[in-house]
């Protein structure tokens, strides 16, 4: 699947560091959604979830840190959530093309 290889050669081998601020206003505006919206935990929120994936990828921030910016999930949590994330990537073509298509827009507008 296209979701694996950019993970293992875009993701996990960033050298640059994003903001968690700034991805998250590339996922709001890319799915039309306020800011807000992707801090608040509600069933099938493939932008949150895509939000917090794209965060801990992109950023150097702990699961703590990601949990205290979006409101509803434990620090525990961040690890369930990125693995749920991963499944719907390998599983749902629609996901995966947002998240590629977020991704190339996050690193060429940075």
């Amino acid at each position: 699947m296209e979701y694996k290889n950019a993970t293992s050669a875009d993701v996990n081998r960033a050298t640059r560091i994003y903001h968690i601020e700034k991805i998250c206003h590339y996922v709001a505006e890319y799915f039309s959604v306020e800011v807000e919206t992707l801090k608040k935990t509600y069933k099938n929120n493939h932008p949150r979830l895509l939000a917090i994936f794209l965060a801990r990828n992109l950023t150097q921030l702990t699961h703590q840190k990601i949990s205290d910016f979006f409101t509803g999930i434990k620090r525990s949590s961040v690890s369930t959530t990125i693995v749920k994330c991963k499944k719907l990537l390998d599983n749902d073509f629609d996901i995966n093309k947002h998240y590629l298509n977020l991704l190339q827009k996050i690193r060429n507008d940075s």
